[in-house]
């Protein structure tokens, strides 16, 4: 029951928009698609990394992902008449976003600090103890998985010490209280969760089990399969309190991107919020899979799928305009194409999963088995949306 619970709680909390307040929107690839390869289970599960938006704009240090324009304000080496500068977009917006945050520095470094505690649980630390289960049974009973492989990968000391850190801040208190008591409840569970794992992952790596015939490795269990236990529920509220914060930010945000004027930022980051209601509805689906297809729920998929397509014939075009890109501060629009590209690939995998489902055609026998080079099949679907992350993050960073 447990592994049914844990399974479902990564979908859940693998979806969601994360939004920091550090200087453009980017998104951080934490664990865009938790696969737990366990045998019985083939099926790719869709999660989201988190969209890192950057607001910190009251002093230039902490605009790490503006692009010439703004890297040149930075440092006070303008490379043209600087009367003109009040004309790029970014400007605007930067004068804008400075007039409308209420926001201290220290109140964006502490949201900015929770915000990375959330993407290290839902990326790292849910793909290790992904990782152990993928060698144990995630039953209270120690038993080996046939087949399995037993951990090998630890925590570094950086990890502990991050972790660490974000409950020495709640310990000390911040502008968000309700997140300050989570994280107290739940850091020391995962701090210690790590140190028990790391045990694990250790004596994986000397493959000690052949020595003892996992006798350690059952003291191990004993001790980490309680503390898996009991960091999921205060695991899903604090995402979720997460998740609450960040969207009402997000929205605002776009629409200030799409006020000063920045169209191709705008539509990148509509892209990416459609992407995420694509999974997000597929994540509200655990027990469909290629097998089942005809059981895939399009009343959320089909709509987000339609705007995304027209979306695209707007956005494809614009992606190449080299004059439009460097007004919007990015130093070319290679990037920005190669993001295009990759949105494409995901509405085209998409768009063959909706047709294998409406049309009834479904995945064959022979489908089924080679998932990994067959169209429309979740896995290739994870992998176009991973690609979109890595362009977007390549794009804006």
């Amino acid at each position: 029951m447990l592994f049914a619970k844990f399974f479902l709680f990564l979908v859940k909390n693998l979806n969601f928009c994360i939004i920091s307040s550090v200087s453009f929107l980017k998104i951080k690839k934490d664990a865009e698609f938790f696969l737990m390869r366990r045998k019985c289970m083939k099926k790719i599960v869709l999660g989201l990394g988190a969209i890192v938006l950057a607001l910190s704009l009251s002093a230039c240090e902490d605009l790490k992902m503006a692009q010439n324009a703004i890297k040149q304000e930075k440092s006070g080496e303008s490379g043209g008449d600087s009367s003109d500068s009040g004309n790029n977009p970014l400007d605007a917006l930067k004068k804008n976003l400075s007039a409308d945050s209420g926001e201290s520095d220290d109140e964006l470094t502490q949201y900015n600090n929770y915000v990375d505690f959330s993407n290290f649980l839902t990326g790292n630390f849910e793909d290790n103890i992904g990782r152990y289960f993928e060698g144990v049974e995630p039953e209270t009973e120690f038993k080996v998985i046939e087949g399995g492989h037993y951990t090998t990968v630890s925590f570094s000391d950086y990890d502990m010490e991050q972790v660490q850190s974000y409950l020495d801040q709640a310990n000390a208190g911040t502008n968000f209280p309700d997140l300050d008591e989570q994280v107290k409840t739940l850091a020391p569970i995962v701090l210690e969760t790590m140190k028990v794992y790391n045990e694990a992952a250790s004596y994986g790596d000397l493959q000690a089990y052949k020595d003892d015939q996992y006798a350690k490795a059952q003291e191990i269990h004993s001790r980490l399969f309680p503390l898996v236990q009991s960091y999921i529920d205060p695991a899903d509220t604090y995402t979720a309190a997460i998740h609450s914060l960040s969207v009402e930010r997000q929205q605002e945000e776009m629409q200030r991107m799409k006020d000063n004027g920045l169209t191709i930022r705008y539509d990148m980051l509509r892209i990416m919020d459609l992407k995420n209601q694509i999974i997000d509805a597929f994540s509200e689906q655990p027990n469909v899979a290629e097998a089942n297809i005809a059981d895939l729920d399009l009343t959320k998929i089909r709509p987000a799928y339609d705007e995304l397509a027209t979306l695209l014939l707007e956005f494809v075009p614009l992606s190449k305009d080299k004059d439009a890109a460097e007004k919007e501060g990015f130093d070319n629009n290679y990037y920005v194409t190669t993001f295009a590209d990759a949105a494409g690939d995901f509405k085209k995998q998409l768009q063959e999963m909706i047709d294998r489902k409406e049309s009834g055609k479904g995945f064959s026998e022979n489908d089924l088995q080679i998932l990994w080079a067959t169209d429309g099949s979740f896995q290739k679907i994870s992998e176009a949306a991973s690609k979109m992350t890595e362009t977007y993050n390549r794009a804006v960073g």
